[in-house]
């Protein structure tokens, strides 16, 4: 007899469409659903009850779309999957961090006795962090020549260039910084769903405070140098769907 978690569906997350490509050609039997002109594919992936779409960047768009995964897929499980930059030398290009605490760092400065943070889906008083409680156990089994560590994720609307955002991000004792997570792992925590957020380390995001300077009229203005390199995004990206496709084998 097939199981219920059997038959449950896992949803798989990703903020731009090169971060997830790998993870939509394992689809088999895929189905497209536009749903508010966001693309869901739905399928199979190691016979496991799968559906996928990518958010675009930013935590109002993760927020959007991991709500509109959740009311009108049900998934039992939904992952994150991506890059994001180091915020110490410990990790190297290609190593994936799972959560085990998220935080948004503009939020942690509320007033952590304000009613404005109930949440209005299930009222209750929405944390300053996130824990999910799902242990991946992919890996136990997975090979791989690049470092898989549980840390904790700092997410930032603000392309972390700023040394303020940065120095915050570290002083609460983050690994990695990204620009989705924790508004992923909120909608989750809102709708009471099991979460995992798989994250590899395509940069240093300490090296791009150096990467901003002002010009003439005092507005900021990015150098011409990229902020990531193509080969190790493409590196960082491979490890992240890896481990999500091994999760899903697991799950």
């Amino acid at each position: 007899m097939t199981s219920q978690k059997d038959n449950a569906k896992i949803g798989i997350i990703a903020a731009m469409p090169s971060e997830i490509t790998g993870i939509i050609a394992e689809i088999v039997s895929p189905k497209q659903t536009v749903i508010s002109s966001v693309t869901f594919i739905e399928g199979y992936i190691h016979e496991k009850n799968v559906v996928v779409a990518y958010s675009g960047i930013g935590k109002v768009n993760a927020a959007i779309v991991t709500t509109l995964m959740c009311t009108h897929f049900e998934p039992r499980l939904l992952m994150m999957t991506g890059i994001a930059g180091s915020l110490h030398d410990q990790l190297a290009i290609g190593d994936v961090v799972i959560a085990t605490t998220l935080f948004n760092t503009e939020k942690l400065s509320y007033p952590s006795d304000s009613d404005n943070l109930k949440n209005p889906i299930n009222h209750q008083k929405t944390p300053l962090t996130f824990s999910p409680q799902i242990v991946n156990n992919a890996l136990h089994t997975i090979t791989k020549d690049f470092k898989i560590k549980y840390g904790s994720i700092a997410t930032s609307d603000d392309f972390p260039t700023r040394k303020t955002i940065l120095e915050f991000a570290i002083a609460h004792k983050a690994d990695i910084i990204d620009m989705e997570a924790a508004a992923f792992a909120q909608v989750c925590w809102a709708f009471n769903r099991d979460y995992l957020v798989i994250k590899s380390v395509s940069n240093s995001a300490l090296d791009e405070v150096f990467l901003y300077k002002k010009d003439a009229t005092q507005n900021l203005v990015i150098q011409e140098k990229s902020l990531i390199d193509d080969t190790a995004m493409a590196k960082a990206i491979y490890h992240a769907e890896y481990v999500a496709l091994e999760t899903i084998k697991t799950y």
